[in-house]
């Protein structure tokens, strides 16, 4: 019998789950209710951060999720045996010079197939790679032809789901993520109708999978000027009516998709927004901690927060040394940090908990003791991550407040042109 659920997968996620909800600073999901739960499903998603993409999705869905996955890491026989452990099929690709590499696809596509008759979900990245930009690659046909197989394989009452996935920043932590469940796609094609075309079918839904991904996710397509518009996103956040993520979503989507087709606003990108970047990396200024008056309690958190901070520092930093000792050492693609960071703290922490646990209750004689000392380090080390940003915004306040007093020219232009640019922003939105 096919494989629907897993047992690790079950364990697992409840796990991940408050290790992300703790990695990221703010993360909101969006439209799960278009995923279906009764039904089969192809979930497509835009693939821009490593391993991190598949794990958001799986948090997303309140199904167990199938990922077909590169075949190379599925070399090692533990590996092997794990990764099908936990829903997930080998995809291989012309790179991995496999013998008989057709039949050995089919054999997953029809494994595939077998899960969906019993309403598995089915998850898939169409771009066939990963990369840290805002912008939909052209789509792998993979995903057309496995929907036509499922039709073949006589699978009923088949949508698939578009997934967009926006990170505020896809190299460091404690940053916000939005993930939207876009409407489902209904398949209604039968293929063995007279005068069906197989080849136009697959086109059609493959341009119907890059129309839903880009209506869920932020698709900057102009290499000419994508850099000097997601300069703005941090800007655009900061002045979105709204402060929910999905509101600043919007907001800016609406924005850069206005600045991208009118190309009148181009050469005002060029000149202003470059000059308004550069000064914001000369005055050392980080838009997203800029506020032109910080609230006391923001300041006042940071201050009397420090102690916490402190301690919470000394206790977890083993585990935050080790981490970025690892990841500067062997991690070589950058996308890839965000993800082993995410791995690491969420297992290793109560590992590193239980161990000091273990210590102190032979030190004291008192597992009472060494409870209560754990969940209070524990709670130090949430408190700390939110006072990390309340920090970095009071001392930015302070730089600000110097530049102020100082009469600062650079600082002067810089909000001039801060100020032209949120003119700008107004009239577009």
């Amino acid at each position: 019998m096919a494989q629907t659920r897993s047992l690790i997968y079950s364990i697992l996620k409840p796990w991940v789950g408050l290790g992300t909800y703790l990695f990221f600073r703010r993360i909101k999901f969006e439209g799960i209710d278009n995923l279906p739960l009764d039904r089969p499903v192809i979930i497509v998603a835009n693939h821009q951060n490593a391993m991190l993409d598949p794990l958001m999705v799986c948090l997303a869905s309140k199904n167990q999720l199938h990922w077909l996955t590169r075949a190379d890491i599925f070399r090692k026989p533990s590996m092997n045996w794990l990764l099908r452990k936990v829903n997930m099929l080998p995809v291989y690709r012309e790179r991995d010079r496999v013998a008989d590499l057709a039949n050995k696809n089919q054999e997953t596509f029809d494994e595939c197939y077998a899960r969906m008759k019993r309403n598995a979900v089915i998850c898939i990245f169409p771009e066939g790679t990963h990369r840290g930009k805002k912008q939909l690659v052209p789509l792998k046909k993979g995903t057309a032809r496995m929907v036509m197989g499922a039709i073949d394989a006589g699978i009923d009452n088949l949508c698939i789901v578009p997934v967009g996935l926006d990170y505020e920043n896809y190299y460091n932590y404690r940053k916000n993520l939005f993930v939207k469940c876009g409407q489902p796609i209904l398949i209604n094609h039968e293929p063995n109708q007279t005068g069906f075309d197989r080849a136009r079918a697959q086109t059609d839904i493959t341009n119907k999978i890059h129309d839903a991904l880009s209506a869920v996710m932020i698709n900057i397509t102009d290499d000419e000027v994508y850099h000097e518009i997601m300069h703005l996103r941090p800007l655009c956040d900061s002045i979105s009516p709204s402060k929910r993520l999905s509101d600043q979503f919007q907001f800016f989507k609406n924005v850069s998709a206005r600045l991208e087709k009118e190309t009148a606003h181009h050469h005002f990108l060029k000149q202003e927004v470059n000059e308004y970047h550069s000064l914001m990396h000369q005055l050392e200024i980080r838009e997203d901690l800029f506020k032109e008056s910080l609230p006391p309690f923001i300041a006042l958190f940071a201050i009397l927060a420090i102690p916490i901070a402190a301690l919470a520092g000394l206790f977890f930093y083993p585990l935050y040394a080790l981490t970025e000792k690892f990841v500067a050492k062997v991690v070589k693609d950058p996308l890839f940090r965000n993800s082993i960071r995410l791995c690491f703290w969420t297992f290793l922490t109560p590992i590193w908990l239980l161990l000091v646990y273990a210590l102190i209750s032979i030190f004291t004689c008192s597992s009472f003791i060494a409870l209560l000392t754990i969940a209070s380090l524990f709670a130090s080390g949430v408190i700390a991550l939110w006072w990390r940003n309340a920090w970095s915004e009071f001392q930015m306040h302070l730089k600000c407040l110097r530049y102020e007093k100082s009469k600062n020219t650079k600082f002067a232009n810089w909000k001039l042109k801060r100020n032209s640019i949120i003119q700008l922003i107004n009239q577009l939105k």
